[in-house]
């Protein structure tokens, strides 16, 4: 049989590999539980968690942590008692604050999750809750922090009183706060809300212009330049959330008196509406990833009661986010009795989303979603001296519970030549593996070897194969690059084996690219 027939066979068994493989998208959904097995309730409200305020539900960049809103079980006339809590899957639900009196229980989080901000009080790890009103005064709301925890911001003045507001930025550790300049444009001031980016460099904002029957506002960017006015002035316009540079940010315009459209703005388009491709009458975006690539929020059409939250991506567009967690992640029967009403915030990568909606009992409560986007490969396979391309496949799932399962395997190479496959957590590149070689080295230093194997198979054909488990690698090898295995990483790995005649006397497969499940 010839090399030309042996290398069809490897091809079909590699697409066999692959079309059995955990390369589907992947979801996690929780719900985030308040305080008892009981919701608080009035005669209109019933909740557990969340809600749909601007405040209610936030995540850390990590995506570890969520900081929420909760509810005191039993009925209340008036309004139901809360108090903000701290969440992540290995604690559970844990109260952080007396009952809160204020509109703002959860304004910003740290990217680790271990200082949370509310309107007037800060908690952390190592200190625990800290009423901030004798340190801010009695004019000063906390609206949103950096990513590090040390820098604030927030608006000075009392809304709704004849005093003009100012924003301010204020590194707690190092300084007093910094009042920032009004745009020359609306001398007035700015409206109750801000935003901070996550290294802290920018803040965004409303503008505020008071008098007659409706206020008037635009989205402002503010950077060590100044103020930048994003769109033009009427009746709702804001900065919602900035990328971790402030390079990008997002937030809500208002069109003919009534509809509201989720905005996009960076230097190089403008401001760019992200909603009309689902033709929703009226959209809000809440938030935006550290890249300014993924953007979640709510969207309204009328006629149809209450909002649905909705993600859009980068090159892929404007969804509703409960249908593609039902179409494309298999969450359907998770989601059964469920309403997603709002996105509120993202983790910095994107894959972590938080908001709140209505669950099977019709109560509020704060949900937390995770997406995995499986495994990719990526990178063209080299052709060996002898007219081989060995392909690297996976098998199993990546989940860091199992501890083993998961094989990397190289199929169609070579036979009886020696070879192992490396991995990285770094990312992908593309470099020339030697001068004349059809080889591309594909995955970033730093590398971990694994096992050095033997592919086999009959002397001069194309039937050569290895596998290594890579869990079970990790498992044994306290020392390995990303031991223990952590659910969230992201891994490219490649196989690299001999072929004496070839530049550099080696040869490398393509790479594969996956994330490592719970």
């Amino acid at each position: 049989m010839s090399n030309f027939a042996l290398s069809l066979s490897a091809a079909a068994l590699a697409a066999a590999f692959l079309s059995n493989s955990a390369s589907a998208q992947q979801a996690q959904f929780f719900a985030i539980p308040g305080v008892a097995t009981q919701p608080g309730t009035n005669s209109n409200f019933c909740g557990f968690s969340g809600n749909t305020g601007y405040s209610a539900v936030r995540v850390s960049a990590d995506g570890s942590t969520v900081a929420t809103v909760v509810y005191d079980p039993g009925f209340a006339n008036g309004a139901v008692p809360l108090r903000a809590a701290r969440w992540t899957e290995t604690s559970g639900t844990v109260v952080l604050t007396p009952q809160l009196q204020g509109l703002y229980p959860c304004t910003g989080i740290s990217a680790d999750g271990r200082t949370i901000y509310g309107e007037s009080w800060r908690w952390t790890a190592t200190g625990g809750y800290q009423d901030l009103r004798p340190l801010l005064g009695p004019e000063r709301t906390i609206f949103g922090c950096s990513d590090d925890g040390q820098t604030i911001t927030g608006a000075q003045g009392i809304y709704g009183l004849a005093a003009e507001i100012d924003l301010f930025r204020w590194n707690l550790s190092s300084g007093t706060p910094q009042i920032l300049p009004r745009a020359a444009a609306v001398p007035q001031g700015y409206f109750y809300f801000n935003s901070i980016s996550g290294d802290g460099s920018v803040v965004g904002g409303s503008t505020l212009r008071p008098g007659g029957v409706f206020q008037l506002s635009a989205a402002a960017r503010i950077d060590a330049s100044g103020v930048q006015l994003l769109t033009q002035e009427t009746s709702q316009e804001g900065v919602s959330d900035l990328s971790f540079d402030g390079s990008v940010a997002v937030g809500y315009t208002q069109e003919n008196g009534f509809q509201s459209r989720a905005f996009r703005w960076e230097a190089s388009t403008g401001t760019v509406f992200i909603d009309s491709v689902v033709g929703s009458n009226s959209a809000y975006a809440r938030a935006v990833d550290a890249d300014g690539d993924v953007i979640v929020g709510d969207y309204l059409n009328f006629g149809t009661p209450g909002t649905r939250a909705f993600v859009w991506r980068q090159g892929l567009g404007f969804f509703d986010l409960q249908d593609e967690l039902e179409g494309n992640y298999g969450l359907a029967q998770q989601l059964a009795g469920w309403k997603l009403e709002v996105a509120i915030d993202v983790s910095a990568d994107g894959r972590t989303i938080v908001g709140s909606g209505l669950n099977p009992q019709g109560c509020n409560q704060a949900f937390l979603v995770r997406l995995f986007e499986g495994v990719t490969s990526y990178c063209t396979s080299a052709t060996s001296s002898a007219g081989c391309v060995a392909t690297l496949v996976e098998e199993g799932a990546p989940s860091a519970g199992a501890g083993s399962g998961f094989n990397l395997r190289l199929v169609g190479a070579d036979a009886q030549r020696q070879g192992l496959i490396f991995y990285g957590v770094s990312g992908r590149i593309a470099l020339p593996w030697a001068s004349g070689s059809s080889s591309t080295l594909c995955v970033k230093p730093p590398t971990q070897r694994m096992t050095l194997a033997n592919t086999g198979g009959v002397l001069a054909t194309c039937n050569g194969s290895f596998a290594t488990d890579w869990l079970a690698y990790l498992a044994s090898s306290s020392g390995a690059l990303a031991a223990p295995a952590t659910p969230g990483q992201l891994v490219q790995a490649q196989a690299w084996y001999r072929d004496p005649p070839a530049p550099k006397a080696t040869n490398l497969s393509n790479a594969l690219e996956f994330t490592v499940l719970p």
